[in-house]
């Protein structure tokens, strides 16, 4: 097996070019899981948004909170569970929904507008929940995912460069 230096001398490529075709090539690579890290936070924020937004094709009602969970507490605040009854068709339905350190603790007895699908009523949104922390996601997403293409391309367009570089030289020394 060739040594670093003795494969430098065989393509015309020293250690110091070796290294930084390395380099930006890992770099690529890098700003590839960049960038699905933006997809992914882009995907996310679509659901978040999706869950406090009416069901298209869905009526609304009023429900009542019966009972909250305290669902724990961080740095950031505390997280809740709040049980809901509401009523679709003449009949009592229950859900749950998560509320999280951003949303005030709802006091048991409260009203709350939800959005529910009538061929299917166990699958309700809660209109009450107007965050608007998905818009961060979607931002953040959409400049990892700029960010993560741009450095890729231009990582990529390094290393042809260099390779091509090291093509003339070596094309050059033949002669």
């Amino acid at each position: 097996m060739l040594t670093k230096t003795e494969a430098g001398l065989a393509t015309g490529m020293d250690a110091e070019d070796e290294d930084t075709i390395s380099t930006m090539r890992w770099l690529a690579g890098f700003c590839i899981c960049v960038a699905a890290v933006g997809i992914f936070a882009m995907v996310a924020a679509l659901f978040e948004r999706a869950d406090i937004e009416p069901i298209h094709g869905g009526d609304t009602t009023s429900g009542r909170i019966v009972k909250v969970d305290d669902d724990g507490c961080t740095i950031d605040g505390c997280s809740y569970t709040a049980t809901i009854v509401f009523r679709a068709d003449g009949r009592s339905y229950t859900t749950q929904t998560g509320l999280d350190f951003q949303d005030p603790k709802p006091a048991t007895g409260s009203t709350v507008q939800l959005s529910y699908d009538p061929a299917d009523p166990a699958r309700v949104h809660d209109l009450t929940l107007q965050r608007d922390d998905w818009i961060a996601w979607e931002v953040t997403g959409a400049t990892l995912l700029v960010l993560g293409v741009t450095g890729a391309l231009l990582s990529a367009r390094s290393v042809r460069r260099q390779e091509a570089e090291q093509k003339a030289v070596r094309w050059a020394a033949s002669y």
